[in-house]
């Protein structure tokens, strides 16, 4: 037998007999979800196994494991730990690997009455909370107590209890063939491919509580009567999402892929809290016979209770009766039109618009009926109001600052002009910068995902709050994970502070560049991209990594960007870049040194109206090239044609 006492260190204070196994020689705890319930003893699964209190037996909840979890007992409660590797006569027979004896903390095992020890411990699971809920706070508490009392210390107490509550996430995906055997494969030969995908995602939540008293008496050198109760909860809720996408056909090769005819879609919802109870009761006893004889007594009762409730839901692509195989559908979707009902002042309503674009509606009296078309998300930027404009390997997206839209924080108070204004020359500046640099083709063709510049929106959409008054540059990695947002802050001198990045859907902890600091935006495949530095005046700089800088600077000395921007870039010529707004014309003028360009959009939802693109040429003029220019200033013919068809005029 291998015995251990319990100091009151750390490492005891955390897991109890559970970190006590690993000094162990032929002992270990197994490392799993459910690691703290029971140990292995001489390599022997832990079904063969027994764990006990105080030598007695417990029923067990488990429908594999007998005997008590290593984790039922606070730590405090636990004075000794003792381990027999092999069958006795002296110990339960059931144990043919081994077995773990919990010998519980005895109120005249210290010299003083009184003793006392808590122990508590928090912290924040990062992955918890990430599918399903956003409880992320994890945490134990237990505390042990002990008195004796009785005019000759005869009497002892001990009062023991336990708090527990763990969070935790999980995410698995299952891509296979159409049985679910694997991964396969095709190529353009028609050789299978990997066709059948099944992704889960897990929220668990593992609470615990217990309460243990133990009375002692002593009327003896070595005899004593005790008596111990206790009583362990324990509940583990998992909830789980799922969804398995199928092909309902053969499969029809192409020279880069396939397709199917047929396909089925099933989403899954399971919850499924599962409730254990355990409850001891032991009476134990031990009299003097003789000098070198003892008799001992011990009785004991245990009752486990294993409670597991399951809610499961499956939707599928239409079902059929009666049987388990689904009826499969055409595409792999679902849609649902609905019709919205709303009352509001009769003509009060113009246009009803969803993101970008406008939907039918009919106004009855004061009623008004929209017909909603199936959407694949929750439409989370339709309330924006900006214009979109769109390059290789870039996108800029103009806020328009409307006062009669403001909304959250720019609600009340002071208006941002000088800010917003600031962060329009900025945006404009960067996109030169870009350009200049040829950023835009680069990411293009590395296929990167797209380099994105941004302001601050004051009208509050989709509840973002984008305050205080900032401007953005980032590199969008093409599955959004892992992008690294800078945020450039705005002061009401129009200059800029500092800068605050966060990575999109990672458990990565921000960081704050002040001025003078260098941040460097990564790909992803971890290659540094282009970096930002804010200088001591406010001003910023942008380049390539690796390579010297362009410095944009205010337009005006001594003044905010409000006045404009300034790009210098090495070995080219300066250029001023100013930007106006005509919200009630709908019209976007940028300058940019000599070039006047002018962006149209709609006044109610910030959608471009100009032209993006030529139209394409005539086919007896059209001549492919491998590599055409991107932008070109032409000052060539255009054909204007009047209403008259005998007069035809050329400027």
């Amino acid at each position: 037998m291998i015995s251990a006492s319990c100091p009151t260190s750390i490492s005891w204070k955390r897991r109890a007999a559970f970190q006590a196994c690993r000094w162990w020689a032929a002992a270990t705890p197994p490392r799993t979800a459910t690691s703290t319930r029971c140990a292995t003893i001489r390599g022997l699964d832990s079904r063969y196994n027994l764990v006990t209190v105080d030598g007695v037996p417990i029923a067990s909840s488990d429908q594999t494991y007998r005997g008590a979890r290593l984790e039922m007992l606070p730590a405090g409660l636990v004075s000794q730990i003792q381990a027999i590797k092999t069958v006795t006569a002296e110990y339960d027979p059931h144990a043919l690997g081994g077995q773990v004896n919990l010998v519980s903390r005895s109120a005249f095992a210290r010299d003083q009455d009184r003793f006392f020890v808590a122990n508590a411990f928090a912290g924040c699971n990062s992955s918890a909370g990430k599918f399903l809920s956003d409880k992320k706070n994890s945490g134990r508490a237990d505390a042990t107590g002990a008195a004796i009392f009785g005019d000759r210390r005869q009497f002892g107490i001990v009062v023991s209890a336990e708090l527990q509550r763990l969070p935790s996430s999980a995410f698995s995906e299952l891509p296979g063939d159409t049985t679910g055997a694997g991964w396969t494969y095709y190529t353009a030969s028609g050789q299978q491919a990997p066709v059948r995908n099944q992704d889960y995602a897990f929220d668990n939540l593992r609470e615990r509580a217990s309460l243990n008293t133990k009375l002692e008496y002593r009327f003896g050198e070595r005899s004593y009567l005790s008596a111990f109760a206790g009583h362990y909860a324990d509940k583990d809720t998992e909830t789980r999402y799922e969804t398995l996408t199928s092909p309902g056909s053969a499969m029809v090769p192409t020279a880069s892929g396939g397709r199917f005819a047929l396909g089925d879609v099933q989403q899954g919802f399971t919850y499924q809290p599962v409730k254990r109870r355990t409850r001891l009761l032991t009476l134990d006893s031990l009299f003097e016979a003789g000098a070198n004889a003892d008799v001992g007594v011990t009785a004991s009762s245990s009752r486990a209770t294993y409670r597991e409730y399951r809610q499961m839901i499956k939707y599928d692509t239409n079902p059929r009766a009666g049987t388990t195989t689904a009826q499969y559908l055409p595409g792999l979707a679902y849609s649902t039109t609905l019709e919205l009902r709303f009352r509001a002042a009769r003509n009060g309503v113009k246009r009803v618009v969803l993101e970008s674009g406008d939907l039918r509606f009919t106004t009855t009296d004061d009623i008004v009926t929209v017909s909603l078309p199936p959407v694949a998300s929750d439409a989370v930027t339709a309330g924006e109001f900006a214009t979109h404009i769109v390059e290789p390997g870039m996108v800029l997206r103009f806020e328009h600052a409307d006062i009669a839209r403001r909304a959250g924080a720019y609600a009340h108070g002071a208006f941002p002009v000088r800010q917003r204004r600031a962060a329009d020359n900025l945006q404009f500046a960067q996109r030169e910068v870009i350009r200049r640099t040829g950023l835009c083709d680069y990411v293009a063709q590395e296929k990167l995902g797209a380099i994105q510049a941004m302001g601050f929106d004051t009208n509050f959409p989709h509840g973002h709050a984008d305050a205080p008054p900032h401007m953005h540059m980032h590199l969008r990695w093409p599955l959004n994970a892992g992008t690294q947002i800078g945020h450039y802050y705005i002061d009401e001198a129009g200059l800029l502070t500092h800068n605050v990045v966060g990575v999109k859907s990672m458990d990565c902890q921000g960081r704050t560049y002040q001025r003078g600091e260098l941040f460097t935006t990564m790909d992803v495949r971890g290659r540094a991209i282009y970096q930002h530095r804010i200088t001591q005046e406010g001003w910023l700089e942008l380049g390539r990594a690796g390579a010297a800088r362009c410095l944009i600077k205010p337009a005006q000395a001594g003044k905010g960007f409000d006045t404009g921007a300034s790009v210098a870039c090495p070995t080219q010529r300066p250029v001023t870049i100013s930007v106006t707004d005509d919200l009630d014309a709908g019209i976007m003028r940028v300058a940019t040194g000599q070039v006047a360009e002018t962006f149209r959009y709609d006044t109610e939802t910030g959608k471009l109206l100009s032209d993006v693109a030529p139209p394409a040429p005539s086919e007896s003029i059209y001549v492919p090239l491998e590599q055409k220019p991107r932008f070109i200033y032409s000052l060539s013919p255009l054909a204007i044609w009047p209403n008259t068809s005998s007069r035809r005029t050329q400027a």
